[in-house]
């Protein structure tokens, strides 16, 4: 005898499950559990990004709930899933400096639905001043 759960219970569990430690290594596996799933999962993974261009040391890190993403990985997933994916997903984006122009207008030209951008550059100070 086999049971199923009805699909709201399923995803209110992955639901839980990631929201209850965001970003471990285990998240981008439950995607991998069934096709089901898989885009329930990637559109929560990809809510809220951090893009970085060149090595911080911070690749990797969690900033409360939030990951950050190299942005050569990032391009990646641009050229390997469709535009709409991005568009229904991706509703909160940091940039930093480091990302290259073509990058940002890339993400901006397909992420077209964000709902808050931002954007961290470092300036050079001039000690005379």
């Amino acid at each position: 005898m086999s049971f199923h759960f009805p699909p709201e219970i399923k995803d209110e569990i992955f639901k839980l499950a990631i929201i209850s430690h965001p970003y471990l290594p285990r998240d981008v596996h439950l995607a991998l559990i069934s096709k089901q799933v898989q885009s329930y999962i990637e559109q929560m993974l990809y809510k809220t990004l951090m893009i970085e261009g060149k090595d911080w040391g911070a690749t990797g890190q969690h900033f409360d709930k939030v990951k950050m993403v190299k942005e050569s990985k990032f391009m990646l997933a641009l050229q390997s899933k469709p535009a709409l994916f991005f568009q229904r997903s991706v509703k909160n984006l940091l940039i930093f400096d480091s990302v290259t122009e073509k990058c940002i207008l890339d993400m901006l030209s397909i992420c077209t639905v964000i709902e808050h951008l931002g954007a961290y550059f470092q300036f050079a100070t001039n000690p005379d001043l």
